[in-house]
């Protein structure tokens, strides 16, 4: 493998798992700060009789599922070679890095595949240039995924201070309906 191939895959393994703790960080917070300002927006709406636009909203957030190509599932492959619980008798981290690699491949993660795949040191050389791409567009899409919920309502409300949160719900309120 030439040398700007191996420098490139080890900084897409960096690149790709720090987006993945990132995210997963992210929505940590955003799955607390969901409940909260739905809760302020149904309060602010019936106290100032106005139609909660959260009401009318679906669940329409359908995530086109990444490429999960021949050289990523050989990277799958020796992860779970590495994790599986057949072959790694008592040890729990293993057993769960081969259930999020399992959970990734399903849900063709590329991103959580290549930071699982970090963490345990796989050897990647042999993935091809249009593989390397494939990750490239995974951690693009990871980082536009932090983006969008950094930028939402439900955060920038969390994260405003007290005075600020009712001027963004009836911000919020207007804009929707």
């Amino acid at each position: 493998m030439d040398y700007y191939k191996k420098r490139l895959i080890r900084k897409l393994k960096t690149e790709s798992s720090e987006a993945q703790e990132e995210l997963s960080s992210v929505e940590f917070i955003f799955d607390q700060a969901v409940p909260l300002f739905c809760d302020a927006v149904s309060c602010f709406c019936s106290e100032n009789s106005k139609k909660n636009p959260l009401e009318d909203l679906k669940d329409s957030a359908k995530e086109d599922a990444g490429i999960i190509s021949d050289g990523i599932k050989s990277i799958f492959r020796k992860i779970a070679v590495k994790t599986h619980p057949d072959k790694v008798k008592g040890s729990e981290s293993s057993i769960h890095q081969y259930h999020d690699a399992t959970t990734a491949k399903k849900d063709k993660d590329v991103n959580k595949i290549i930071s699982i795949a970090k963490d345990l040191k796989v050897d990647m050389s042999d993935i091809s240039y249009s593989d390397i791409k494939i990750i490239e567009n995974s951690i693009k899409k990871t980082q536009s995924k932090i983006q969008k919920i950094t930028k939402s309502y439900p955060w920038v409300w969390y994260f405003a201070c007290k005075s600020k949160k009712g001027q963004i719900i009836h911000e919020f309120v207007i804009n929707q309906v």
